[in-house]
């Protein structure tokens, strides 16, 4: 959230539009620049739910959905030329953060279930 915050910052910034006046035609993609799989970003979630709520979490796979992507990259090749972007967040450090908010909503409380058709 807070690198999203910084490119949108640097957006709004009058010196990005004088340094860089035609990125305003441009599709910039805000993200690590890095494919993560299902099962991957879902490991490092279940580690911190498992750790702070003292129970074990389970993936149930589904059979997959008409139209589901399978993969997703974001090239922030784009962003980085126009904003002089670059990650600081780390995903582990992001995924951290975010769940502490959850904690702090009181989202986290019942079943959590994952519906991810992807197999290993």
């Amino acid at each position: 959230m807070e690198d999203l915050c910084h490119a949108i910052y640097s957006i709004l910034n009058p010196e990005s539009l004088s340094l860089n006046p035609g990125f305003w035609d441009e599709t910039l993609q805000i993200a690590t620049g890095q494919e993560t799989t299902i099962n991957d970003l879902f490991a490092r979630i279940k580690l911190l739910v498992e750790r702070d709520l003292n129970q074990g979490v389970t993936l149930k796979y589904e059979g997959r959905r008409r139209g589901e992507i399978m993969r997703s990259y974001s090239d922030i090749s784009k962003a980085k030329k126009f904003l002089n972007y670059e990650p600081k967040i780390k995903l582990d450090e992001g995924l951290r953060r975010t769940w502490d908010w959850f904690k702090t909503q009181n989202l986290c409380k019942g079943l959590i279930y994952v519906n991810v058709s992807e197999n290993p």
